[in-house]
């Protein structure tokens, strides 16, 4: 029995103490070494609420870029004292550099790069504002993505102070080699019409990989009226090889609506057909064909049909073909034909 109890005891100590531990709300506060930077780093933002230490030391770091993409350079933590479930940190800023003067390396091609970018170099080197550093290095990078080098990576290095206001260091270039698109393959909808993928979203094997084109070609397809995106495409990257998976669904684009009836001339005594029939069957035998049929009677002796059809990429090729029928009749005294 005595046994049993301590056992107990234990148990609703454990309980109680794991509750005050994953219970708790921590507080972050983040000063700044006088006034005016506590004040900038409040326009920043940070949230002082957290449920562990962890959570909040990630917070600090985050400040830290921050303050160092703005121009503070030497940002960094200067005290830190904890208080039970408050955490309170001292974050000098230093002095703010309005400038970066950037090294360009001539016998790299950074210089092409840059001059794509409409980048102004002069004595080998750009300024650059902080602000406009971080997005330089994006653009850069989306640049070397779109040319067929994913992996190609910029990056700022050896950053010095100068001046006041001017800080020096080397925009470095880590230049992957040309990726080109190997494989295309299809998951979903397997008899899908090779040609639309080749000419109609410009997809083809052995071209140079554009990482901004594969969007646009994904929402090319999406626009077919008997194709779906099941999930976005994917990129599989290996050392030798660069293969993309497209997630396709074949859908219906038929559509068939109408009322026919049958009624008999009261002079003739012949069967009339009445109605409307608005018919269209679209890809139903995989090469993106199309048929389209309108037929209306007004029951007055006025007719209309309108059939055309239309097979574009013949045989995978850039060329179509298509042909319009369309026959109007009132009574027996007016027809017309049209055919293209």
């Amino acid at each position: 029995m005595r046994s049993i109890f301590l056992t107990l005891f234990v148990l609703i100590i454990y309980t109680t103490n794991t509750q005050g531990v994953y219970g708790q709300e921590i507080t972050l506060s983040i000063q700044g070494e006088n006034q005016v930077a506590t004040h900038r780093i409040d326009s920043i933002g940070y949230n002082p609420k957290h449920s562990s230490f962890q959570s909040a030391d990630s917070v600090i770091t985050q400040t830290k870029k921050s303050f160092r993409a703005l121009g503070y350079f030497s940002a960094r933590e200067t005290s830190r004292e904890q208080k039970g479930d408050s955490l309170n940190i001292e974050l000098a800023l230093g002095n703010y550099y309005k400038n970066i003067q950037l090294h360009i390396s001539p016998n790299s091609s950074l210089p092409t790069y840059l001059k794509q970018l409409a980048i102004p170099i002069r004595n080998d080197s750009i300024v650059v504002t902080p602000a406009f550093a971080k997005a330089l290095l994006e653009k850069l990078t989306q640049q070397a993505a779109d040319s067929g080098k994913p992996f190609t990576s910029f990056q700022l290095k050896n950053l010095t102070p100068i001046s006041n206001t001017t800080v020096s260091g080397n925009l470095v270039i880590t230049e992957d080699a040309t990726r080109y698109l190997n494989a295309i393959i299809i998951e979903g909808y397997p008899k899908m019409p090779q040609a639309f993928i080749k000419r109609y979203a410009g997809l083809k094997k052995n071209r140079i990989f554009n990482s901004s084109q594969v969007q646009q070609q994904q929402d090319a397809l999406d626009a077919l009226p008997f194709v779906s995106i099941k999930k976005d495409t994917e990129i599989q990257f290996t050392r030798d090889s660069t293969n993309l998976y497209l997630y396709l669904n074949k859908q219906s684009a038929n559509r068939f609506d109408g009322f026919l009836g049958f009624a008999s001339d009261p002079e003739t005594n012949e069967l009339q057909l009445d109605g409307y029939l608005d018919l269209a069957l679209v890809n139903n035998l995989n090469y993106g064909e199309s048929l389209f049929l309108n037929y209306k009677s007004d029951g007055d002796d006025q007719q209309q049909l309108r059939i055309k059809t239309e097979l574009p990429y013949l045989f995978g090729s850039p060329l179509g073909a298509s042909a319009e029928l369309y026959l109007f009749r009132k009574d027996t005294t007016f027809s017309e034909t049209t055919q293209q």
